[in-house]
């Protein structure tokens, strides 16, 4: 099997696991759970294997499937270059610079107020990432 294919399920399977996990926390937040702040830290961690498989099969689809070469391999670059080349739109681009952001905040630092406010975002994120994985199917 080629590493895109290996990728491209390995990211499905990932993408999964926080849809998996999205609903729980919702319901747990309006029935204000003890363990709300478990699953909120288990979606935080979920979302960043989440993008960070995203980003990465995107530079191996522009790579093999588009056959572009990259100047760069950093996460902000392969955004870019996924939005010259067509891969994803301009409104997809700027939630992805929003969610590249945010993975930075949640992988760097710690902030209680600040990790309530990201995991507001997942939602858009996953469904954005969802969106691209499914029209790419490779």
């Amino acid at each position: 099997m080629e590493i895109i294919n290996i990728r491209y399920d390995a990211l499905k399977k990932a993408l999964l696991t926080l849809a998996e996990i999205l609903p729980k926390l919702q319901k747990e937040r309006i029935e204000q759970s003890e363990d709300y702040t478990v699953t909120r830290d288990a979606v935080i961690k979920r979302f960043e294997y989440c993008f960070d498989a995203f980003w990465k099969f995107l530079k191996l689809y522009l790579e093999e499937v588009q056959k572009v070469s990259l100047e760069s391999a950093s996460p902000r670059a392969i955004l870019r270059d996924s939005l010259a080349f067509k891969v994803i739109n301009q409104e997809q681009y700027d939630i992805f610079i929003d969610c590249l952001v945010d993975r930075n905040l949640t992988s760097h630092s710690y902030n209680e107020e600040m990790v309530e406010k990201i995991q507001e975002h997942i939602p858009l994120y996953y469904h954005t990432m969802k969106a691209i994985v499914d029209r790419l199917d490779v």
